[in-house]
């Protein structure tokens, strides 16, 4: 075997390598562990070969040696590391070895391939550290140093100091009393101390003083709503995001941001730790009953994609594994883990415990029904729920689960069974136990559970009660009818009679003006289609004999505007169009020759007068087409000119299925005339002039019996209610008519009222008392159905049972029909209600009330048309055979699989080696900044080693035999002297600094935590503290998420504000706020625009502004002295101030640092300050003595008051 040519090139180059040159531990072991060992180690060991010691190297594998000592050319490594064809080179993932690495390999086997003698391969991936059961370890005694004393009173301080001691490390002392409360306030609640607290805390010298406030903050409401920010980043709470300008949910859901108030509401009632990850697993498995707990599925809900439940169920491995195991399982889908003995296999079977998983809403008791969870359908939006929770439930109890390759699921691996749930073996994830479990019947059927059927029951009851209260009232006022307006019914009878005289007389003398008038004649057809939409039509069977150059014509008035048109129809039945001239809003529009193709014709005006036209179409049938003319009666105008249109086809003589069309479109009113079909010489075949007495006046024309045709006029399919036609004459059309019409109508109209207010408020109280009875029957048949408390076993085959299921079908289609006429009578009422208040307004000329009762009118005019619709589906309904009656709620599996069941107490077990070690973990992360293992998603092999492993394993049983309590862990850490050591000097000993700085450069990292690690407070708790020491920080908890754009005017704490991918609070994001899709640890920036945004922020300044107008009054009213005690020996503002007018600066700046900051100022800084506000307040003021708009005095308090606001110690956590 020869060497490949391109490690000849590379051989010519490692002369500038010696042996000496290349360590096998420092240079050789690394490249193998970093590259190599995932294949050819501990782990795995294709083709037998080991790569994790020399020995084993030189030993090679199932196909001989490997590595050849002192012989490049016959070692074949060199050749799989140098290959050119991918499919040959070693490592196949992955970029390729550098040319530097595969040089020290190369100069390492020319060397002789030298490793250490008793060398130690790769530890058994199965005895990792992580993986073995924690127990818990003895607790060093300390002797012999200066601290040992107090490191033995915490165990915490005991494992630090044995540790920092053993490395010669000297620890900073304890930090002052104010830096301590002030860190354990912004780290146990998330708010500073207010001075009050401060001073009290102060003035405390009992030696329990401390431990009473840490008790007291661990018992606020505001702990829980601190540390749930905590979790929420562990467990990715996510509000629900997408599109949410449209709204379109796609990610997490709606309403969960009940799961964040049931972490909230857990932690301060400190539920155990593994309890907590039992409910978010799989409370609606092991709690099916407890309403208040089942919302802790949000953790399931949270990773739901609307688009792909792969994706769903592929978050779910992972962040499952990643938030409770600290595992990366999501690394073995494709393939084998490279790291840890998880394979491709187990992945698939960790995916099976999520496999049945689907989404549903659930009713609240006070809330009104969310309605049934909507599957997906492509192109639909789904807008957000606003009422109930949404919770998991498992309803594919056979889903399988198949292996499948690159991610896809559409790439399944042939030959492989569905995979049975389990979790990795080497954690014993493989002996769970998992059988179904059955479910209550409340849990299954919610319609079962009392609050259900109490709300139900109340529904028809609170309208009962209203509709009584409703009919009383109407009763009184129908007693109370005024004279006046039966005097006005008789004056609006006589102005009809001589309005009617006087139209008469005017036709006679054709002398009328009116706007509304007969085209032609003294009758003329009206398409009234304001609302809803009239299209008519009619069969021409007589026109067999018409000439294919005949003349169709007919007039034309537009009296509303949208679109009218006239259609010569090629089959009636089908709706299929001909020829075809439009009117719509200026423009004349018909069909090009040959096809379908709309266009514009002409135009018209109307507010030109251009509202009356004669429409002639010259036929041509034997070309397929017509010629439109188009002349204004208007004015004369011809405004479309024998320009060709298209016929389609039409003949009327093929078959009786031709006719025509007259329609007129929402929003249009028409009125046609002179409807002519006639030979080329003008002798009419076929007409309609609408006269009488074959039509009468204000019949429908689908009523009127035509003499000359042997088909009526007939409604076809697209007409909508209540648009109308009839036939108006002369006299009807005379504005003077209409008005005396409506005049008389609106007085019967309010006559009518009270009448028809007391039959709207007669038949809602009918149609409550039905829905009662409706929904209290079917309570009693669920109640008897379901007596065995198993949906399974339904008793509706009993006779006795299935007679009361159909009565109480029929009762709940009476209660329909009921529903049905209390909705039309509510609309008749409504009706007559608008029309006379247009009657009133009319009177006064208040347009914009009668604009307001137009719409009114409308609308109640389209809810009669509703109600129609719906009281003849009903009472449809109502004839037909009894069957099912409407259930209370939506129906479930009963059964569920119980496989989440089996995964949550597990993973909650003692037994898991992983849960509790990952849970103290992220609580320690959280006090120090950093964690006790740094990858805190990753204690695998690939992970990082615990810098304290004995601590961790004595906080993971802690925390266990503590019952899981986190409380009890929080109050160790935080009393523990580690945690109460200073993070710097205090300032005046800083010329003492020197003892500290050999464990500075033993220990830059603060890996042994031999000082706090101080840091800027996180986004959330900057915003909070500038709130609350402004007090004006609203304390309200829970409820709904608010919109993040709120957040610089709501002063709700941030986390109730909406948090998702899609966009986030701009200050927050500024701070570096949680990201809501990853974010096992924080990231902590320092950015320029972090300052301007607390020196521009219109939060900042107005803040500003009330704390300092707070502070001065707090001042003006002092009658005693201030002074703080001595904190660490250092006396802080050491003079007493007395609260003399002359002082009063001086006392407002010490108010402000102890509010602001939490400590005295500085002597230096107390000069400067008092300084700054004489300064300022002169530069305000006016030097011609002017007047300004502010008092220059209280604006420079307002100046110092937004500087201690971006001061370093405001955002930091000494």
């Amino acid at each position: 075997m020869k060497i490949a040519v391109a490690l000849l090139f590379l051989l010519a180059s490692t002369s500038a390598l010696s042996a000496d040159d290349v360590d096998y531990t420092r240079d050789v072991k690394s490249i193998f562990r970093e590259r190599c060992y995932a294949c050819h180690g501990a782990l795995k060991q294709e083709a037998g070969l080991r790569l994790d010691t020399g020995s084993l190297a030189k030993t090679g594998g199932d196909n001989g040696a490997v590595i050849v000592p002192s012989d490049v050319e016959h070692s074949p490594l060199l050749e799989r590391i140098s290959a050119i064809d991918e499919n040959v080179r070693m490592p196949p993932e992955g970029k390729p070895l550098t040319a530097d690495q595969i040089r020290i390999l190369t100069r390492w086997i020319q060397s002789g391939a030298v490793s250490p003698e008793h060398e130690q391969p790769e530890q058994d991936p199965g005895q990792h550290w992580a993986f073995q059961k924690p127990v818990r370890p003895e607790v060093p005694v300390n002797r012999n140093s200066i601290d040992a004393e107090s490191a033995n009173r915490n165990p915490i301080d005991a494992f630090i100091h044995a540790q920092s001691h053993s490395h010669g490390i000297t620890a900073m002392p304890a930090t002052d009393k104010a830096t301590l409360l002030r860190r354990v306030c912004l780290d146990v609640k998330g708010l500073p101390p207010t001075a009050d607290e401060l001073l009290a805390f102060l003035a405390d010298e009992s030696p329990t003083g401390y431990e009473e406030a840490v008790d007291r903050l661990l018992a606020s409401p505001q702990y829980g709503e601190r540390w749930a920010r905590h979790w929420m980043d562990v467990w990715r709470y996510s509000d629900w995001y997408g599109r949410r300008s449209v709204p379109d949910v796609m990610n997490s859901y709606p309403m969960v941001w009940r799961w964040r108030d049931w972490i909230v509401k857990s932690l301060n009632e400190d539920k155990s730790y593994n309890q907590l990850v039992v409910e978010m697993l799989a409370a609606d498995e092991l709690l099916p009953a407890d309403d208040q707990n089942i919302v802790a599925t949000g953790f399931l809900v949270r990773s739901w994609f609307k688009w792909n439940y792969e994706t769903w169920k592929k978050d779910l491995v992972e962040h499952t594994g990643k938030a409770f195991l600290g595992l990366t399982l999501n690394c073995c889908q494709c393939h084998d883990h490279k790291y840890d003995p998880f394979s491709q296999a187990e992945y698939f079977r960790f995916r099976a415990f999520f496999e049945p998983l689907e989404l549903r809403h659930d009713r609240v008791p006070g809330e009104s029904d969310p309605g049934p969870f909507v599957k997906y359908v492509y192109a639909l939006s789904y807008g957000p729920i606003k009422s109930g929770m949404v919770r998991v439930f498992d309803e594919y109890l056979e889903a399988e689960t198949f292996m499948f390759s690159k991610g896809d699921s559409r790439l399944r691996i042939d030959g492989k069974p569905p995979m049975t749930p389990a979790a990795p073996s080497v954690i014993g994830g493989d002996k769970l136990q998992i059988s179904k479990r059955v479910l209550p019947i409340t849990s299954a059927y919610p319609g079962m559970k009392e609050f259900v059927r109490a709300e139900e029951r109340g529904k028809p009851m609170a309208a009962i009660a209203a509709a009584e209260t409703e009919l009383a009232a109407a009763k009184v006022a129908l007693t109370g009818e005024p004279a006046v307006l039966r005097d006005e019914l008789s004056a609006a009878e006589t102005a009809l009679n001589v309005a009617r005289e006087e139209a008469l007389r005017q036709i006679a003398a054709d002398t009328s003006s009116a706007v509304h008038q007969t085209l032609e004649g003294t009758q003329s057809l009206v398409l009234d289609a304001k609302i809803g939409r009239r299209a008519l039509s009619h069969t021409v069977p007589e026109l067999s004999s018409l000439a294919d150059n005949a003349i169709v014509s007919y007039l034309v008035q537009i009296v509303q505007d949208d679109h009218t048109n006239f259609q010569l129809a090629l089959d009636i039945a089908q709706g299929a169009t001909g020829g075809y001239v439009a009117f719509e809003k200026g423009s004349i529009k018909t069909y090009h020759p040959g096809g379908f193709n709309e266009f514009v014709a002409g135009h018209y005006d109307l507010a030109k007068g251009q509202d009356r036209f004669r429409v002639q179409m010259q036929l041509d049938l034997l070309q397929n087409q017509f010629f439109l003319t188009v002349t204004s009666l208007s004015d004369g105008a011809i405004l479309v000119n024998a320009v060709a249109a298209a016929v389609n086809g039409w003949k009327p003589q093929v078959n009786g299925k031709r006719g025509l069309f007259v329609d007129c479109r929402p929003g249009t009113e028409a009125i046609y005339d002179a409807l002519t079909f006639a030979q080329p010489d003008g002798t009419k075949v076929l007409a309609f002039d609408f006269e009488s007495p074959a039509f009468l006046e204000g019949q429908d024309v689908v009523d009127a019996s035509f003499a000359a045709s042997s088909a009526p006029w007939t409604v076809t399919a697209y007409c909508q209610l209540p648009a109308t036609s009839r036939i108006m004459s002369a006299v009807s059309l005379n504005l003077g008519v209409q008005s005396a019409v409506a005049r008389l109508k609106a007085t019967q109209q309010a006559l009518r009222l009270p009448m028809l207010t007391i039959a709207a408020a007669e038949s809602t109280l009918a149609a409550a008392h039905l829905q009662l009875a409706s929904i209290q029957q079917r309570i009693a048949c669920d109640t008897i159905r379901y007596s065995t408390g198993l949906l399974s076993e339904d008793r509706q085959t009993e006779p006795a049972v299935k007679s009361l299921i159909d009565a109480a079908c029929q009762c709940e289609r009476a209660a329909t029909v009921a529903t049905a006429k209390a909705r039309l009578a509510a609309a008749d009422q409504a009706i007559a209600a608008a029309e006379v208040k247009i009657a009133e307004s009319s009177k006064q000329a208040d347009q914009t009330a009668i604009d307001a009762a137009q719409k009114s009118l409308q609308s109640a005019q389209q809810q009669r048309v509703t109600a129609m619709t719906a009281l003849n589906a009903a009472n449809a309904t109502l004839a037909t055979e009894p069957g099912e009656y409407t259930p209370l709620s939506p129906k479930y599996p009963q059964i569920t699989s119980g496989r989440r069941a089996a995964l949550a107490n597990w993973i909650a077990s003692r037994d898991n080696p992983l849960t509790a070690r990952v849970a103290v973990n992220h609580i320690w992360l959280r006090h120090f900044g950093q964690a006790l293992v740094e990858t805190t998603h990753d204690f695998g092999r690939n992970g990082s080693r615990p810098t304290h492993p004995e601590l961790l394993d004595w906080l993971a049983c802690e925390l266990m035999d503590s019952n899981w309590s986190m409380k009890h862990v929080h109050r160790l850490i935080v009393t523990s002297q580690t945690y109460r050591r200073a993070s710097m000097l205090p300032h005046s000993s800083a010329g003492s600094s020197g003892q500290f700085a050999s464990a500075s450069a033993l220990d830059p990292d603060n890996e042994l935590y031999w000082r706090f690690p101080g840091a800027r407070m996180q986004a959330e708790v900057v915003r909070d503290s500038l709130l609350a020491v402004a007090g004006q920080l609203d304390e309200t908890m829970g409820g709904h998420e608010i919109d993040h754009k709120q957040g610089m005017i709501s002063h709700r704490r941030s986390l109730y504000f909406a948090h998702h991918g899609e966009e986030k609070m701009e200050f927050l994001e500024l701070f570096d706020a949680a990201n809501a899709c990853d974010c096992y640890k924080r990231t902590s920036s320092v950015q320029p625009q972090q300052a301007l945004a607390l020196t521009n922020s219109e939060l900042t300044k107005t803040l500003s502004r009330q704390l300092a107008t707070k502070l001065w009054m707090l001042v003006a009213s002092e009658t005693d002295s201030l002074r703080l005690p001595e904190a660490n020996g250092e006396a802080v503002a050491a003079e007493v101030i007395p609260a003399a007018a002359d002082n009063a600066i001086a006392r407002f700046v010490r108010l402000a640092f102890l509010q602001v900051l939490n400590r005295e100022p500085r002597a230096e800084e107390l000069s400067a300050s008092i300084g700054f506000l004489e300064q300022q307040s002169g530069r305000l003021t006016p030097t011609d003595g002017s007047a300004v708009a502010f008092d220059p005095h209280e604006r420079a308090r307002d100046n110092l008051i937004h500087a201690l606001m971006n001061h370093n110690d405001f955002v930091t956590i000494r």
